[in-house]
């Protein structure tokens, strides 16, 4: 699974693909430990629901981005 980040030339806009990620991708973009990523969560659990299997889905990826902020790092491969 890989995560895009891409900005756009002399707007200053960036466009986020959305894709399902694991908990240690979304800790990766972060550049924050899983334990971290857990803290940082915990407010949110109601608003973001339970994983399926080993990822978030798209919906909850989103939600993730809109709670935390954009991430600084891309994951790709």
């Amino acid at each position: 699974m890989k995560a895009n980040k891409q900005a756009a030339e002399g707007t200053g806009d960036v466009a986020f693909t959305i894709t399902p990620l694991t908990s240690k991708q979304i800790a990766g973009l972060y550049g924050i430990s899983l334990k971290t990523l857990y803290r940082w969560l915990a407010p949110f659990t109601a608003e973001i629901g339970d994983k399926h299997g080993r990822y978030y889905n798209n919906a909850q990826v989103k939600t993730i981005v809109q709670k935390l902020g954009m991430p600084s790092e891309v994951i790709t491969g």
